[in-house]
């Protein structure tokens, strides 16, 4: 968070604002985590089941956790998939992040989920390797196919069933400190931890309130890149009466965590959308070397 300088001063300070705002609520959700953070080891031993991966490579995501997307690397492939960073538990090829976006001005940004790998190599899963002191690491936005449409970025307004069409005049950006879409370099031990900016801006205008699906890859350099992963933003001014299906009055009395609550709820949903109708089954090929990784591994420790 600390090396975002940009080559023009007018992009400076729209980043440095946008970072302002990012870190006054990074902050405020660091000190709520810290006051629940007795109660969240109390449930350490439910951990597993509230994010267990089923037979098809889908995942379970808490509400209170907070995840990070993961990199590293395996043969010669660049690794990915999610990471609680409170725990420092990786789920291999979790492909699909829920972000809340905060409106700035006229666009809606946010500087979570972060992309990290941990310097403990006891904390890897089996078959990937650390990174490298040094190793750059890069970040691209990447097209979305879905439904028989191709576009850089989706949209569904929140309200019933899960439904993304083509997003028009909104554009997706994720703000990176380096040149060439890179994210900085891993630093003592492989260790890496930022916060990139993701962006949504219309022209001058703030966007539309709603969910909006986004996709990226990552890349390790000298490694081949990541399959496309995604990103599904729920926007600030999406919870309405209307939507509730409530009055005013009634919307009147509800808490700034009753309306993150909701928010997070219709995420959530398009977030299992995503992983059961836009992500593919894992290829056969990938299965194999999955397995290959594992016996490898196996062997390796019964030999030792």
């Amino acid at each position: 968070m600390n090396r975002y300088l940009l080559p023009f001063a007018l992009v400076a300070l729209t980043v440095l604002s946008a970072r302002a705002i990012a870190e006054d609520v990074h902050h405020e959700d660091a000190h709520h985590e810290d006051e629940h953070h007795e109660d969240e080891h109390h449930e350490d031993e439910h951990h597993e089941d509230e994010h267990h991966e089923d037979e098809h490579g889908h995942h379970d995501h808490g509400h209170h956790e907070h995840f990070d997307v993961f990199i590293g690397a395996a043969s010669g492939q660049t690794a990915y998939g999610g990471i609680d960073v409170d725990l420092g538990n990786v789920t291999l090829n979790q492909r699909a992040f829920p972000a809340e976006m905060r409106a700035l001005g006229n666009i809606f940004i946010a500087s979570k989920p972060g992309i990290n790998h941990p310097e403990d190599d006891d904390k890897l899963p089996s078959g990937v390797t650390s990174l490298s002191a040094g190793d750059q690491l890069f970040v691209r936005t990447r097209e979305i196919s879905l439904e028989n449409a191709t576009a850089d970025l989706f949209f569904w307004d929140g309200d019933g069933e899960v439904s993304f069409t083509p997003a028009t005049g909104v554009s997706f950006d994720i703000v990176t400190p380096e040149p060439q879409q890179s994210i900085g370099t891993a630093g003592f031990g492989g260790g890496f931890d930022d916060h990139p900016l993701f962006e949504l801006s219309a022209g001058g205008s703030l966007p539309t309130s709603g969910i909006y699906l986004g996709s990226f890859e990552m890349q390790v350099e000298d490694l081949d890149p990541t399959d496309s992963l995604f990103l599904v933003m729920g926007t600030d001014g999406l919870i309405t009466p209307a939507l509730l299906g409530i009055s005013q009055n009634e919307f009147d009395l509800l808490t700034d965590d009753d309306l993150d609550e909701a928010l997070e709820e219709r995420v959530e949903l398009a977030v299992e959308y995503v992983e059961h109708n836009v992500i593919p089954e894992p290829s056969a090929a990938l299965l194999v070397l999955i397995a290959s990784l594992g016996l490898t591994i196996g062997r390796v420790k019964r030999m030792s």
